[in-house]
């Protein structure tokens, strides 16, 4: 199977704050699991950087922060 390919984008923005807040969600989850893996073997994944920029970029939609949080 082959490996998933990361999103160029980030998520649409114009949705629902309710949406937006579940794709956060979901993104911090990942987020956790990406660097759990990345311990467990020693390595670096670059799609690591692309899961905080768009936690980054929802956190700012949602809450309206730049990281403060």
């Amino acid at each position: 199977m082959a490996r998933p390919k990361c999103a160029d984008e980030a998520p649409d923005l114009s949705q629902s704050k309710e949406i937006l807040g579940r794709l956060l969600k979901i993104e911090l989850e990942r987020l956790d699991t990406a660097v759990q893996i990345e311990k467990d073997r020693k390595i670096v994944f670059p799609e690591t950087s692309i899961i905080i920029r768009d936690i980054q970029k929802l956190n700012e939609a949602v809450n309206g922060t730049k990281g403060e949080e």
